[in-house]
């Protein structure tokens, strides 16, 4: 039994090793100080506005080249399609931050920001869904019991 959980973790040992070696080959480092500090939420898996547009802020190192990309998501019963949008491009400067107004479409929003910095490269996503603005004023004119319908 000592020799079946020694072997296991040898194992596991070098498949992880191994998988490291791997990314650390393919060159791809992340771009330094790049975070997002406002506008999408990439801790959570969804979030929901009646919001037009939305803010996108975060950091990265001096002359990182950051570009948003905004997909709608159209989800039929066979297959998921992303279709673009927009995209917009800055260059982070002296401040090491970066600021975008995004638009966002009635729907499921996609967006993606992406950095590049010579051979360094970073990118995070979420999702934005935004509901009709008609919506909001249904729920605040009406005052909905469980139950009720």
């Amino acid at each position: 039994m000592k020799r079946l959980l020694s072997f296991i973790s040898v194992l596991i040992f070098v498949i992880a090793t191994s998988t490291i070696c791997v990314l650390a080959a393919s060159g791809s480092q992340a771009v330094e100080k790049f975070g997002i500090t406002g506008g999408i939420n990439l801790q959570k898996g969804t979030e929901t506005t009646f919001d037009s547009s939305r803010i996108v802020s975060g950091t990265a190192e001096i002359d990182t080249d950051v570009e948003i990309i905004v997909y709608r998501v159209a989800e039929d019963a066979e297959e998921t399609k992303l279709i673009e949008l927009d995209r917009y491009k800055t260059t982070v400067g002296l401040s090491e931050i970066f600021i975008e107004n995004i638009d966002l479409n009635i729907g499921k929003n996609l967006i993606v920001v992406k950095a590049y910095n010579g051979e360094k490269y970073s990118e995070v996503s979420a999702v934005v869904k935004r509901k009709k603005s008609e919506i909001k004023i249904e729920l605040r004119q009406g005052i909905i019991l469980p139950g009720q319908r």
